[in-house]
């Protein structure tokens, strides 16, 4: 509580004095309210610090089988296949560097709103051709399967601190990323081909905190469609991927100095 002394001098005279009637309970002094002040603001002119430790979750009914089907422009149909995403046999045979620089990518999501929606996983499954037992984009999420990257996932402690329940419900979308056609290939969830809103993109996920597990909510096989790249929501997803010319390097010739003879040479 501030208290204000003031003298009055004697004039002999009437004099008008104002007694502010108001009170101050935070109990600060003048230099303390200044630095609360400054601290209050300071806190909301910047963004909080968000703690970004992860807690490992796993896959609670597993194993679950995951098959993507891939869309043939030719055909007009869904393929469970490799094929019509632009690579050959052989290049499939042989895991080929196209292959091996191509991956699926798991996207975890607070709502399946495109506008509100915050995500907060992302994992990557880059043992993408299973040669020469199979090179079918056909994987089992289990700890030991083809799928085993997606077996474990990694929850952010910002995500769990947003809920008091012991479960919460969000929102997996795949995508796959083209090597040799340098784009990505979205998928949406077959179960809900039906829909006109953006939960058909979208693969339901419980995350069950008590247990540290998560499950989705279709039951296995999960099969997963490519959306047409013809389609506005694909072109407008490719146009968010920043890309990258990333060319051989170009070395010098002539004479260049080694430093370790103290002389030229040709290179």
């Amino acid at each position: 509580m501030c208290i204000i002394k003031q003298q009055i001098q004697r004039s002999n005279y009437d004099s008008s004095i104002k007694i502010n009637i108001g009170q101050n309970v935070n109990f600060t002094g003048l230099q303390q309210g200044i630095d609360t002040f400054t601290g209050v603001a300071s806190a909301e002119a910047i963004n909080p610090v968000t703690d970004l430790e992860t807690f490992r979750f796993n896959l609670s009914n597993s194993p679950v089988a995951l098959n993507f089907y891939f869309y043939s422009a030719s055909t007009g149909t869904y393929q469970n296949s490799f094929l019509p995403a632009g690579y050959t046999p052989t290049e499939l045979s042989n895991n080929d560097t196209v292959m091996l620089n191509s991956f699926f990518i798991a996207n975890f999501y607070d709502t399946f709103d495109s506008q509100t929606q915050i995500k907060y996983f992302t994992g990557y499954l880059t043992y993408v051709d299973n040669a020469p037992t199979s090179t079918l984009p056909n994987y089992s999420i289990n700890p030991t399967g083809t799928g085993k990257q997606f077996y474990y996932w990694y929850i952010p402690n910002n995500y769990i601190e947003t809920h008091t329940g012991s479960t919460a419900t969000g929102y997996t979308i795949f995508t796959f990323y083209n090597a040799k056609l340098g784009g990505m290939q979205i998928f949406f969830n077959q179960k809900n081909s039906g829909l006109t809103t953006n939960e058909k993109m979208y693969f339901k996920t419980v995350i069950d905190f008590t247990n540290k597990t998560f499950h989705f909510s279709n039951l296995s096989p999960l099969k997963a469609y490519e959306l047409p790249s013809s389609s506005a929501y694909s072109q407008r997803y490719n146009n968010t991927v920043e890309s990258m010319e990333n060319m051989q390097a170009q070395y010098p010739t002539g004479t260049t100095f080694n430093y370790r003879t103290g002389r030229y040479g040709s290179i």
